[in-house]
């Protein structure tokens, strides 16, 4: 029952929408420029928030510049060739950063039919491109134009974390794709068992070192006042392109993510416990001739593979020495950043990725994580104020025609429940339950 009613209510709203435009398409024709002349109509299929419909509209003709324009569409704020009403390609795009495109597809179908993947995917893509431009423009505006970001927040200490993420990849060459997050924040707040990190802003990208870290200093300069920092702590695994951060910022240190050094230890190490005893006593007291030492008399214990595995852990850990002696502060919050922020979505099961394709969905979660994701998936505004539909409806040149739409969905709707003029009218579930809800639907029309 609750789903065919819900059906029937969603067939009555498409009928009063359609009702509502073919007034809207009214108004615009009487108050239409005498520059622009009618061409004939077309009908569009739409699928809105209560299903699909087809929209008719007029087509016009600008006799000055020559350009064909339907009215409707601009005033609606729909643009060239949408398929799917705005507040539908707001939802599909906020589904899809949660749960792969066909699984936001049968979600949404469950409520609203004739919604493919594709519909999703559509919408995921508008949404990225547009977090991708603003990047762009935000980058350019500050490294070649000059203009200083406009942040104002004040911030003692600025910690910003980065790492790279492989996802699966297609259509580029290649089996792995590398996607850059960046995750700034001011320090750690307990939060009852756990702990959370202060005025968080995440970065997340498929580009360049150079590009990465500009768009990355230049978002950050966006929120804080970033001449008021007295110092930024830079933590990476000790990947090149993620040393390269403190070139961005003023007073910025490196500092090897503790985590990370943690990890090439027990793999170097993890078969040789004196050793690693020795190494790990060595790190603490930032000792660097007895880490050579004691990673040389550990490599002299073992041969093949595990001495080759000593020797580029020796390497790794003098290639990173002074974040080793400058990490004082315990950041360490990167591989979290990483599997919320990121891996949970994008490295499911069989999941593979364009390079254009993960890096606008990378940036969506990074503004879904920053509380920003409706700047994007939120359709742009309309070349001109759109009309409210509680306005169009309420406006004098139009409530006859709305009142003999009313009459014609009326007449559909009794036509719909033959019960109610059947010979089982007067029973208690027809006369109590159907009845009403077809009255209630007449009165509100």
């Amino acid at each position: 029952m609750e789903e065919e009613i819900g059906a029937l209510v969603r067939k009555c709203a498409a009928q009063v929408f359609a009702g509502v435009m073919e007034g809207l398409d009214e108004w615009l024709l009487a108050t239409r420029s005498e520059d622009l002349e009618v061409e004939g109509f077309r009908t569009k299929t739409l699928v809105t928030t209560f299903g699909e419909l087809s929209l008719k509209r007029r087509l016009y003709k600008d006799k000055t510049t020559g350009e064909w324009r339907f009215l409707l569409d601009e005033r609606l704020g729909l643009e060239k060739g949408a398929r799917v009403s705005p507040k539908m390609r707001e939802l599909a795009a906020e589904l899809s950063v949660e749960v792969p495109f066909r699984r936001a597809a049968e979600i949404l179908g469950k409520a609203v039919p004739h919604v493919s993947a594709m519909t999703v995917w559509n919408a995921a893509k508008e949404a990225g491109e547009k977090a991708r431009a603003e990047g762009r423009e935000l980058r350019e505006r500050v490294f070649d134009q000059g203009v200083v970001p406009g942040g104002t927040r004040k911030a003692e200490l600025l910690n910003i974390e980065a790492d790279g993420v492989l996802v699966g990849a297609q259509k580029c060459g290649k089996k792995r794709e590398e996607i850059k997050l960046g995750v700034a924040y001011e320090g750690k707040k307990a939060k009852g068992s756990r702990v959370g990190l202060v005025e968080r802003r995440v970065v997340a990208g498929v580009t360049k070192d150079k590009e990465f870290w500009e768009e990355t200093s230049a978002a950050l300069g966006e929120h804080w006042d970033l001449s008021s920092v007295k110092g930024v702590l830079i933590g990476t695994d000790g990947a090149g392109w993620g040393r390269t951060g403190v070139e961005y910022f003023d007073k910025a240190t490196y500092q090897l993510d503790k985590f990370h050094l943690k990890k090439a230890m027990r793999e170097a190490l993890g078969h040789d416990p004196e050793g690693y005893e020795a190494v790990a006593g060595a790190l603490m007291s930032r000792d660097r001739e007895k880490v050579v030492e004691a990673l040389r008399e550990a490599g002299r214990r073992v041969s093949g593979k595990k001495r080759q595995g000593i020797r580029e852990f020796e390497v790794y850990v003098l290639g990173n020495w002074d974040g080793i002696m400058g990490n004082t502060e315990s950041l360490g919050t990167i591989e979290g950043q990483v599997y919320h922020h990121l891996a949970r979505r994008m490295k499911r099961q069989g999941a593979r990725w364009t390079p254009e394709g993960a890096d606008r969905m990378a940036r969506l979660l990074a503004a879904k994580a920053n509380g920003e994701l409706s700047k994007y998936s939120t359709p742009s505004a309309p070349t001109s104020r759109p009309v409210s539909g509680m306005q169009m409806i309420a406006s004098t040149e139009n409530i006859d025609h709305l009142d003999r739409k009313a009459e014609e969905i009326g007449a559909w709707l009794r036509a719909r429940v033959p019960a109610l003029q059947g010979p089982y009218q007067g029973r208690g579930f027809i006369k109590h339950v159907l009845r009403q809800i077809v009255l209630a639907t007449e009165c509100s029309l």
